[in-house]
């Protein structure tokens, strides 16, 4: 990519918040943690059975790589009755699914019909 694009010549990729200048502020309830919010959304998900999740990635993401997601789903602490309740959608794209206008489209009909179903749900 530097080579031929002459993408980012002289600039150093790094691949992590925690790197450089930046520090993300990792505590929670008080608690220095990991980014993994796993323990929370099981937590959300047992208090309130009804609530659904839909997660989006891209197939390419280097930042969230989607088998994590599916990894973390599959050892989520919760009952095997709310997995049900998690949906995956994949995009040929990178992190942001939105920049490629394809996948935009995908995204913005997945997530329509994700939210009107909700709703229908709900009645």
């Amino acid at each position: 990519m530097r080579r031929n694009l002459k993408y980012g010549e002289g600039q150093t990729y790094l691949p992590d918040a925690q790197f450089g200048t930046f520090q993300w502020d990792t505590l929670h309830r008080s608690n220095s943690v990991n980014l993994n919010v796993a323990v929370d959304l099981a937590e959300a998900l047992k208090t309130n059975p009804r609530l659904r999740i839909m997660v989006n990635g891209g197939y390419y993401d280097l930042a969230t790589p989607f088998f994590a997601a599916q990894y973390e789903e599959k050892h989520l602490p919760i009952p095997q009755s709310l997995a049900k309740n998690i949906e995956f959608d994949w995009y040929q794209s990178g992190h942001m699914v939105y920049v490629r206008d394809e996948s935009l489209k995908q995204l913005h009909d997945r997530v329509a019909a994700f939210i009107k179903s909700t709703l229908t749900e709900s009645k």
